[in-house]
């Protein structure tokens, strides 16, 4: 979705209520429809530590973004983003009507 814009993987695999999903679905579609664009900052995580819980799967992992350029909507000069690493953490749940695991949360630091 970073790469290209399209946001309908990351759309079917996140649940309409997950607040951090969508802030990254958007930020993605509307960057591109408006002229914009992401390169690079691949993104790669460590070992993911995990907790199951009725109803929801907890995982948190290091994750380490490598550095990119970007071009905001309406900006004519590219910027450079240095890469970053950081904590993240989401939930995922079985959602055998969605097509199987949904995100259901999204969000920096641990999971409390």
């Amino acid at each position: 979705a970073a790469a290209t814009g399209d946001v309908k993987e990351l759309s079917r695999l996140s649940a309409p209520d997950c607040e951090g999903c969508q802030s990254y679905i958007d930020l993605y579609r509307d960057t591109y429809k408006k002229g914009g664009y992401f390169k690079g900052g691949d993104w790669k995580i460590g070992e993911l530590q995990v907790r199951v819980r009725p109803g929801e799967t907890y995982l948190t992992t290091a994750m380490t973004a490598a550095p990119s350029l970007y071009l905001k909507p309406g900006s004519k000069k590219e910027k450079t983003d240095p890469g970053e690493r950081t904590t993240i953490s989401f939930a995922a749940s079985r959602q055998p009507a969605a097509g199987g695991w949904r995100m259901t949360q999204l969000g920096l630091g641990e999971v409390e």
